[in-house]
């Protein structure tokens, strides 16, 4: 039987053991990105989902060809607690959160805003009076992430938009 040589052993032993230790790393750094990948799907499909779905369709061309009132007086006698005030909470609580997702950049805005930016866009100039009002009588920041993607949406939309919607008003 030949001696053994404990610091051949040793060095085999270390690089054998980096070399594992890097490879999992490598291992688990790949199943990480994997996982943010599939979530990343998952939540900008859901999204889409319920952009998609009749009821929200539904609400959002409510607001934008028949929302009763821009006044908040008139607004308050025909539409308190019915359809124009459900519409603007859903419509705008959906925007509202993609606002938020995307100001936290846990969703990419060039891939979801060019589908979804026009129509936010035209949403908060017919719902920005009332938003204002609710936001001095019950709710000082509703709809702030809303808000701040506006800028955004702008670039996915049609050039001259406020020249639209200063004729339409």
């Amino acid at each position: 039987m030949h001696p053994i040589d404990w610091q051949l052993a040793a060095a085999v032993a270390t690089v054998f053991s980096s070399v594992s230790f890097a490879v999992s790393a490598i291992a688990v750094m790949m199943q990480l990105r994997q996982m943010a990948r599939e979530r990343y799907f998952s939540v900008t499909s859901h999204l889409f989902e319920i952009w998609q779905s009749p009821e929200f369709q539904r609400d959002q061309l409510f607001l934008l060809h028949e929302l009763p009132s821009l006044s908040w007086e008139s607004f308050c006698a025909q539409g308190r607690g019915k359809r124009a005030e459900r519409a603007i909470h859903r419509v705008g609580g959906y925007y509202d959160r993609v606002g938020n997702l995307v100001r936290h950049n846990l969703i990419h805005k060039e891939e979801s805003l060019p589908t979804i930016g026009g129509y936010a866009v035209a949403v908060w100039h017919l719902i920005q009076p009332l938003v204002k009002e609710l936001r001095l009588r019950e709710n000082a920041v509703l709809f702030q992430n809303f808000e701040s993607l506006l800028p955004e949406c702008h670039d996915c939309y049609v050039p001259g938009i406020e020249r639209f919607f200063d004729q339409v008003c």
